[in-house]
């Protein structure tokens, strides 16, 4: 059962109730009704019981009025319109009349009763942090650094659902947050920001379910929010960068030899400080590793020195699947084992180390910062850590590598599938990796990669 909060109400206190305009509820009259700046009431007359409230702002939300078997008035709030349709508000007002009329259903009904919490966006996304973050050890939900007590994922949130972190929660409908969404525009002037409200919507989406006891699993006893809050279910919000043809989803920017040749003078090592090798910025090197392992920078923030081992010159890494997260190995070409060994975490890092963490030796992050001076020192622009990854695909596609090869090496799920094999061909590369002596085509590409952007470093294709 759908429910919010139950109110008693006296004979006398219901004579005080807004009058009530009695009529069969469709679907194309709630859809066109506006807000007029007064709250108003309508009452279902196909289904008893079933009333429509619209605040004075427009928000429109189900409710149950009934008399109870012991003679109570009470007032049930089923759900917001049009997170609640109006056949399933009608199916809700009947099963909850049933309840009503039913002793032992009712008892059990008002013992399970949660009770009605007023909180703020912003207060809630405090409480979040200390969930997700303290508790569960979410990154995305952690300080940013030392100085910082914000975590990421609230400061976008924060960005893009500015206009409603004061508001209470129970007020909020799901049209004012699709309204922050399409109307979002960033400080930097720019037409668009997709990438930043489909991060909101990510981080948001699976609060508010948790919060909402929403999904299979914060459905399970225990798992959600101690007391459940009545929210908008996110999901049916558009993801704005789904079809943003500027998002890393579509792209087919590929760097030529001159920009990679810039880009290429400025991905080192920075100085390292006599007193803290943790303050060197990590970022440049990590984006020359990107471009020789063909790796996603979630692979590179997330690598750890136990997941690489230098003297088989592997790397083994968890990638997303559609079906959760694999483990896959691949080839490092030597020079990858050389920008390895010049970090300075290296001589004395442990299994569990980051290999690029960041001064506060939490997984690398700000890159669009990074990767902005990195163009602007190299004179080049319009291109992202993806890009970097695609170019490296695409050289090696220029010299010659086999596809399946490629996609191996861009740990895609079946390697084969550009190239329409069976997936059986993927079982005997797996058995020749395991049998000596074999050649090893997925080395042979990395090594042959790492050489020709040797080359273009060095200015022999420009």
């Amino acid at each position: 059962m759908n429910f919010l909060n139950v109110d008693t109400m006296t004979p006398a206190k219901a004579m005080k109730t807004r009058k009530s305009n009695m009529k069969p509820l469709t679907e194309t009259f709630i859809r066109g009704l506006k807000p007029t700046g007064e709250r108003r009431t309508w009452s279902d007359s196909t289904c008893q019981g079933l009333k429509l409230r619209m605040g004075a702002s427009g928000s429109k939300t189900f409710a149950f009025m009934g008399r109870d078997c012991h003679g109570e008035n009470r007032t049930i709030k089923l759900g917001r319109y049009p997170d609640l349709g109006l056949k399933d508000a009608r199916r809700s007002a009947d099963e909850h009349r049933r309840t009503l009329s039913n002793p032992d259903r009712l008892r059990e009904f008002l013992e399970q009763i949660p009770e009605v919490e007023e909180i703020t966006l912003l207060a809630f996304l405090v409480e979040v942090e200390s969930h997700f973050g303290q508790k569960q050890q979410k990154r995305i939900w952690l300080p940013r650094g030392k100085t910082k007590d914000v975590s990421t994922a609230r400061q976008v949130i924060s960005k893009v659902f500015s206009g409603l972190l004061n508001r209470q929660l129970s007020e909020l409908t799901i049209q004012e947050f699709v309204s922050c969404t399409t109307g979002y525009r960033p400080v930097s002037g720019k037409s668009s920001a997709n990438g930043q409200v489909s991060k909101a919507l990510a981080y948001l989406r699976p609060s508010f379910d948790w919060a909402a006891h929403r999904g299979n699993k914060f459905q399970k006893l225990g798992y959600g929010r101690a007391t459940r809050l009545d929210l908008p279910d996110l999901a049916k919000i558009h993801d704005p960068a789904t079809n943003d043809p500027l998002l890393e989803g579509e792209r087919d920017r590929v760097l030529v030899p001159w920009e990679l040749e810039s880009i290429m003078q400025e991905l080192n090592v920075g100085k390292v400080g006599e007193t803290d090798r943790f303050a060197v910025d990590l970022r440049p090197i990590a984006h020359l590793f990107i471009l020789l392992t063909l790796s996603r920078r979630s692979e590179v923030e997330n690598a750890r020195w136990g997941d690489i081992d230098l003297d088989l010159l592997t790397w083994t890494k968890s990638v997303k699947a559609l079906k959760g997260p694999r483990q896959v190995t691949h080839p490092i070409s030597d020079a990858a084992a050389e920008l390895l060994r010049s970090l300075p975490g290296y001589p004395d890092a442990k299994d569990a180390d980051l290999v690029f963490p960041n001064r506060n030796r939490v997984p690398l992050d700000n890159w669009p910062r990074s990767t902005e001076t990195i163009q602007k020192a190299s004179g080049t622009s319009d291109w992202t850590r993806h890009d970097l990854r695609r170019s490296s695909a695409t050289i090696l596609d220029k010299m010659g590598v086999a596809v399946p090869l490629i996609d191996t090496l861009l740990s895609h799920q079946n390697a084969f599938a550009s190239e329409h094999t069976s997936k059986a061909a993927a079982a005997y590369i797996k058995i020749g990796k395991q049998i000596k002596g074999l050649p090893d085509p997925l080395r042979d590409a990395v090594n042959l990669l790492a050489e020709v952007l040797q080359s273009i470093k060095n200015g022999e294709f420009t």
